[in-house]
């Protein structure tokens, strides 16, 4: 089986976000963020038709502290269509009952338009309806809440000629502006300041991406800015090491590392608190196929129990089929989830 698809499979049925879900909470404002989406996408779409998959079931079985086998239940079910959207998927409980329903709607390219979000009973949670300019870029996002018409809010959304967004507008029900963001940019088309407005127009927040804080007040903070710095290096066995440093209001500083290797792929992904403390972590290893193999995840404030999840990951079957195990405190057993394609 070629290796698009199981990258396919690796997006679409690892993520906890689906291909389609990524598009509306990705910086989709970005320009270069929005083409990758677009180029992903469409090798999701292509590798989908090719090699005929209409159909992704996933099963998990739980099992106790002893590792007996406690319950084998349906998990989800993922649709396609004959373009090679997700079109539908079904999540279910633990003890295998049907939790919620999520359909999608999509242009020509593969772009969402439309979603809606469904209870066990088939009754409408929250939806999304999306509208794009005559450039391919998204100018409203209407929210609907517990029944179709009834919109919870609106987002609005201008551009440049670089096709960055300048302005994002929340608005209500009513067409009434309840908050406004003015994006400025570089040269290079990197953000270089946002700037949050109530609905008064008053000024409440200004997030500055440089790295070096300017307009400090004496004590070296400013009660509306927050300072953003990116800093990229390599590493002599080619990974690129992505720093992001955050200056809170407050004059704390967070900070975000991640490790991406010279083929694309994550690695580690580290956070650090203002007091220099690692607060979690995420690794990732891949097989000489390039698949992921193995994801951990560390949370310095959960519980001891909670602290360590490690999953592994066997593909089978061409890659048409893929089984995750989970293990949690003394890496124990907690589940093995199996997804088959179809």
């Amino acid at each position: 089986m070629k290796k698009l698809l199981t990258l396919v499979l690796f997006s679409l049925l690892i993520s906890n976000l689906s291909s389609a879900q990524f598009y509306r909470w990705a910086n989709i404002h970005l320009s270069e963020t929005r083409k990758y989406y677009i180029e992903l996408q469409q090798k999701h779409r292509d590798s989908i038709v090719r090699n005929n998959i209409t159909k992704s079931v996933g099963f998990v079985k739980y099992y106790n502290k002893k590792g007996k086998l406690k319950r084998s239940v349906v998990s989800t079910e993922k649709y396609y269509d004959s373009m090679g959207d997700l079109i539908q998927e079904n999540y279910y409980t633990h003890k295998g009952k049907l939790h919620r329903t999520y359909k999608y709607a999509y242009n020509k390219e593969g772009i969402e338009t439309s979603y809606r979000s469904y209870n066990a009973k088939g009754k409408l949670l929250r939806g999304w309806d999306l509208s794009f300019n005559d450039k391919g870029l998204m100018s409203k996002a209407t929210n609907y809440w517990k029944k179709e018409g009834n919109i919870s809010w609106i987002q609005a959304y201008e551009y440049n000629a670089d096709s960055n967004a300048i302005m994002i507008q929340s608005l209500n029900k009513k067409n009434q502006v309840t908050s406004t963001a003015e994006y400025e940019y570089y040269e290079d088309g990197q953000k270089k300041e946002v700037r949050g407005y109530n609905k008064k127009g008053k000024i409440k927040s200004v997030i500055k991406y440089d790295c070096t804080p300017t307009g400090t007040l004496a004590n070296g903070r400013k009660t509306d800015t927050t300072t953003v710095c990116r800093k990229d290096n390599v590493d002599e066995d080619g990974n690129t090491i992505y720093t992001y440093e955050t200056m809170q209001q407050n004059g704390k500083i967070q900070r975000s590392i991640t490790k991406v290797s010279a083929d694309k792929k994550h690695s580690e992904v580290s956070f650090i608190d203002h007091k220099g403390r690692l607060t979690n972590k995420l690794t990732y290893t891949y097989g000489d196929n390039g698949l992921l193999k193995e994801r951990t995840y560390y949370y310095s404030q959960n519980s001891k129990r909670n602290r360590n999840i490690r999953y592994t990951f066997d593909w089978a079957d061409d890659n048409r089929q893929l089984t995750t195990y989970q293990y949690g405190y003394k890496n124990r057993l907690k589940s093995v989830s199996t997804v088959i394609s179809y």
